[in-house]
């Protein structure tokens, strides 16, 4: 243990820490977050119901990062980055995973990037 955190808590604080600095450094839509020694994050895209969610997995080496959709625009926000697909994968440099999920207004788009 590191003070009051695990040594797995104190790398989760450190690597979100770095995270938040590269990401406020170049994106100014994404809201910041106090990083937490946990193994997720949850950012604030600039529009109500849309969300970009991370998780670490340690044991993979591996970050997941998805927009998650909710709400009464969530079909529509979805359509709109649906018609930007090969834009939006192009720029990532991999395939990501879309899922619909008309019936509870939700949806996703998310991929998985080696550390």
């Amino acid at each position: 243990m590191i003070g009051d955190i695990s040594e797995t808590q104190q790398f989760y604080l450190d690597y979100w820490t770095a995270f938040e600095e590269v990401l406020q450094d170049r994106s100014r839509r994404v809201r910041a977050v106090k990083a937490q020694p946990q193994n997720w994050m949850v950012h604030g895209l600039g529009k109500t119901g849309v969300n970009l969610n991370c998780t670490l997995n340690r044991k993979e080496n591996s970050l997941r990062a998805e927009v998650y959709l909710t709400g009464q625009n969530a079909h529509a926000h979805y359509a709109e980055l649906k018609e930007s697909i090969e834009a939006i994968e192009g720029e990532l440099g991999l395939p990501l995973d879309w899922y619909a999920a008309e019936r509870i207004g939700a949806s996703r788009v998310h991929g998985r990037f080696r550390m």
